[in-house]
């Protein structure tokens, strides 16, 4: 049988998922195994909601689950073919998820992407728990296939969305956001151009974390402002796992205004710093925003003092 499919819209792969979670016993799994802790568990869904809404905006997917220990666990999956972040939408996520353990509605939560690998190529920059690649749900569907006329249609219609992502996203400028990356920029050079931030492109709506590149910064380390979150953080790549012993191997040199926590796959050593409004210019926060490029030059210098002690942390890991 033959499927032709003009185009793929979200909406079209969150019914996918919402089947696929209410019908099949090992779909979960996908999800499941990119956890450590839950990878092995024995859950079943309990629940299925599509578009489900409240105070803090939308879900694409809430996934409600529970074990043979009784265990409840949601999944919150945002599902993306092509469009940007709405400004501060994982974050609401995240308030979503810790309003439902305040409300007892579940023992634990995740937070998941499902996308193309061309979605983005920087997947660990964003606060989420796991991401599943489209790639990979064509793959479970392939390895069911056989014979079965409904799976290959699913197929279709997931490398139909695939390429979409390769070929049929254009970046569309907000000059709001362009303009006020380009005076963020002027500002980052005047305070402390050693920073060394890039000079900006266009910038779709919602852009809000920034990259520096100032001298002598491992490569393991990344050093981000998330505008909108509030957060200066170094970033150690691919050590999500490793948060206890960053913060047992640091005790000695971390002070109470510095945190360790988990972002996505990545760990952080994070600085609050004043939350700044994209919709808002640059010059009506400049107090707040010329606050935050200090506190970023300020972990910066920090990492500089101890960068030994991140050597022979890196090397142990090798």
């Amino acid at each position: 049988m033959e499927f032709k499919i003009a185009d793929v819209r979200e909406k079209e792969i969150d019914f996918l998922l919402a089947e696929e979670f209410a019908s099949s016993s090992t779909f979960a799994s996908l999800f499941l195994r990119k956890f450590e802790a839950f990878k092995d568990s024995n859950f079943t869904v309990k629940k299925v909601y599509r578009s489900h809404t409240d105070s803090y905006g939308e879900s694409d997917l809430e996934v409600y689950l529970t074990n043979d220990a009784d265990q409840r666990l949601v999944l919150l999956i945002e599902n993306k073919v092509a469009a940007q972040f709405q400004t501060n939408q994982l974050q609401r996520y995240k308030k979503r998820g810790e309003t439902y353990l305040r409300q007892d509605k579940c023992d634990d939560y995740k937070i998941i992407l499902v996308a193309p690998k061309e979605y983005s190529n920087d997947f660990e920059s964003l606060e989420i728990d796991a991401c599943v690649f489209y790639e990979d749900l064509r793959n479970w569907f392939k390895e069911g296939a056989v014979n079965s006329h409904r799976s290959k249609f699913k197929i279709a219609l997931l490398k139909r969305a695939i390429h979409k992502a390769k070929h049929g996203y254009q970046l569309i400028e907000d000059e709001k956001a362009s303009q006020f990356w380009i005076n963020y920029w002027h500002l980052v050079n005047d305070v402390a151009p050693v920073l060394n931030m890039p000079r900006p492109n266009k910038k779709p709506s919602g852009s809000s974390f920034v990259y520096f590149y100032p001298p002598n910064l491992l490569s393991r380390l990344s050093l981000i402002h998330k505008f909108t979150y509030g957060n200066v953080d170094l970033q150690i790549s691919k050590a999500a796992n490793k948060t206890g012993i960053i913060r047992e191997s640091m005790s000695e040199i971390i002070t109470d205004r510095i945190y360790i926590q988990q972002a996505g796959k990545s760990a952080v050593i994070r600085k609050k710093v004043p939350v700044l409004d994209l919709n808002r210019s640059v010059e009506s926060q400049s107090e707040k925003a010329k606050k935050c490029i200090q506190e970023v030059k300020s972990i910066y210098e920090w990492f500089l003092e101890n960068k030994e002690l991140f050597h022979h942390l890196f090397e142990k890991w090798a």
